[in-house]
């Protein structure tokens, strides 16, 4: 698979140049070829930040009334960056279900806000960044 990033304007009527020769190429194999066009997904340092992380809160943070795991931790905070009532539900139990917490379809940039959302609610309430948090944080930051 072929991928190109645009980031400005400026950059188009290149991208539609390489598009066209790569549709060229792929279609003089007899085959049918396709485009996607998304926003660049997040990166791997970015995911292995968000697990450091949550596991920062794992470690040192109750919510109520009991320790929460690394993906407890990681729905609740999804769910205070992504909060929309209309994706609270009632289940099929009569429990509340919110349908708002994946962290799959967020772009780069928006994962980017959720873990400046994380770093802003840990520091409120106290949480000391672990040594792997820290040194992944600073391997993001230099990319």
């Amino acid at each position: 698979m072929k991928k190109m990033l645009v980031s400005n304007q400026s950059e188009v009527h290149n991208a539609c140049g390489w598009a066209s020769h790569w549709l060229a190429k792929g279609l003089a194999g007899g085959k049918p070829v396709s485009i996607k066009l998304a926003h660049e997904t997040r990166g791997e340092t970015q995911n292995r930040l968000l697990w450091a992380l949550l596991a920062c809160f794992a470690d040192q943070k109750q919510y109520g009334g009991k320790s929460r795991s690394a993906e407890e931790w990681k729905i609740i905070l999804i769910s205070a960056y992504k909060f929309d009532p209309s994706g609270i539900v009632i289940g099929i139990n009569g429990e509340v279900v919110n349908l708002n917490y994946s962290t799959s379809e967020l772009n780069k940039s928006r994962f980017s806000e959720f873990i400046e959302l994380i770093y802003a609610q840990g520091s409120e309430w106290g949480i000391k960044w672990s040594d792997p948090a820290m040194k992944i944080y600073e391997e993001w930051g230099a990319q």
